[in-house]
């Protein structure tokens, strides 16, 4: 099967970094993870042969169950790790995945782990039959649930309802197929910027993953939670800021009583110096705490974080009067706030959202503040996506229809109670200016 695999899905063929491109890709994962569950289909037969033999034992009372179940759990172990491997090693790069020896291995975990959940769940339906026509039954009727919710044949997004949802989330297959897709699509090959305006996600990988209903976090294949906080206060405190912080010391102004040649005490010279270290720490863990949150990847701000930070340390007070601050969303756009803003403790991840041609600021109206203050003050805008489309999928960048389109622009920024500023149909992008938020888009 390995062998059909990597000649129908030949790597000469499968070509990357587009749209179209993606198709191959998961019929070449969804093909291999089929063969990894249909690999525990052979446990059926086998369980339902020593199962004479497990009631003998339990109703003799000559060993317990799990005496019986874990030894064969056991063996199954290097059965996975050679079925994996083989058809890995066969497939992986003759069918043209990822090149990195990071993402070979990956897929092979997933692998490793598929084949262990399909023997896991064989086991149990023959526990639950107990007989070969039984077991065969629901072992059909379990790999076609398996298969439906798995998130391949039908997607989790539009195509299922809120009630079937549920059967997303335990089907055992779902967890395989997002962890071999998200290995793929969010290698590099597939960073390419999304230039349909139809889809928001910013990257092609991304586009595939979310027209399956797949998660798009790289974090996910490890089902854990998101380490928001950590990575943004960990990227602080690099060894470049700690000499940064221990150079640049307020400065002190010369006393002569205080400050002569006279020697000190080695007791008073070592409490001196722990004393000006406990305060700058202290200063130090202010100024970390007081920076603004924002932790999507594909979020900015100008100037950066770290730098906000620097600027804190060196010259305390300035992140209360940060002139012209920026906020931005990779492929969506940008806001800039007039003026002069005060940023300590803004939390940009729930305040500021970028969709596709559309900004929202302070979603939940009672978080918003006055007029004026906060982040509820004047700005400039810009979204991108903004292009000159007919119907038939023709796009223009100059002539009477993106003149008209201009017009539609200026009056779409008026009724929005917005001040239009320019539009350039060749980079798709549309500035406006605004004197506080709610929400503006197209």
């Amino acid at each position: 099967m390995s062998i059909i695999a990597f000649t129908v899905f030949l790597r000469t063929e499968m070509k990357s970094g587009q749209l179209m491109d993606g198709s191959k890709f998961y019929g070449a994962l969804f093909f291999s993870l089929i063969n990894m569950m249909f690999n525990g289909m052979a446990e059926l037969h086998l369980s339902c042969m020593r199962l004479p033999v497990f009631f003998k034992q339990r109703d003799s009372l000559f060993f317990p169950a799990w005496a019986f179940a874990l030894p064969i759990w056991l063996l199954r172990i290097p059965l996975s790790l050679m079925e994996s491997g083989i058809w890995i090693i066969l497939t992986y790069y003759t069918i043209g995945f990822a090149l990195a020896a990071s993402r070979f291995f990956r897929q092979f975990l997933a692998f490793f782990g598929i084949h262990q959940m399909a023997l896991s769940l064989f086991h149990f339906i023959v526990a639950l039959g107990r007989t070969q026509v039984v077991a065969s039954t629901l072992g059909t009727f379990a790999l076609l649930v398996v298969f439906v919710f798995g998130g391949f044949i039908v997607a989790k997004g539009d195509d299922i309802q809120p009630w079937m949802r549920w059967g997303y989330f335990i089907s055992p297959m779902m967890y395989g197929q997002n962890a071999i897709a998200m290995n793929e699509f969010l290698d590099k090959r597939w960073s390419t910027p999304n230039s349909d305006p139809r889809f928001p996600e910013p990257t092609v990988g991304k586009v595939l993953l979310k027209a399956r209903g797949m998660f798009m976090d790289d974090y996910i294949y490890w089902v854990l939670d998101k380490p928001a906080a950590t990575v943004r206060v960990s990227s602080l405190l690099t060894s470049r800021h700690l000499s940064h912080r221990r150079i640049r010391l307020p400065a002190r102004k010369y006393d002569p009583k205080t400050d002569g040649p006279k020697a000190q005490s080695p007791q008073r010279s070592f409490g001196l110096k722990y004393q000006s270290n406990h305060e700058r720490k202290e200063h130090v863990t202010d100024v970390e705490a007081s920076m603004p949150q924002l932790s999507c990847s594909d979020y900015y701000t100008e100037p950066q974080v770290p730098e906000l930070a620097a600027n804190e340390r060196v010259e305390p007070g300035f992140c209360r009067h940060v002139k012209n601050f920026v906020v931005g969303r990779h492929g969506y756009g940008s806001i800039k706030f007039l003026g002069e803003t005060d940023v300590r403790h803004l939390d940009l991840d729930s305040h500021i959202k970028f969709n596709n041609r559309e900004v929202m600021v302070y979603m939940d109206e009672r978080d918003k503040p006055p007029v004026g203050e906060g982040l509820n003050k004047a700005a400039e805008v810009t979204l991108l996506n903004i292009k000159c489309i007919d119907k038939m999928g023709n796009r223009y960048i100059n002539g009477p229809k993106v003149d008209k389109y201009r017009e539609m622009l200026i009056k779409k920024a008026k009724e929005q109670g917005a001040e239009f500023v320019s539009y350039d149909p060749v980079e798709g992008e549309w500035k406006f200016r605004v004197q506080h938020f709610s929400r503006y888009g197209f």
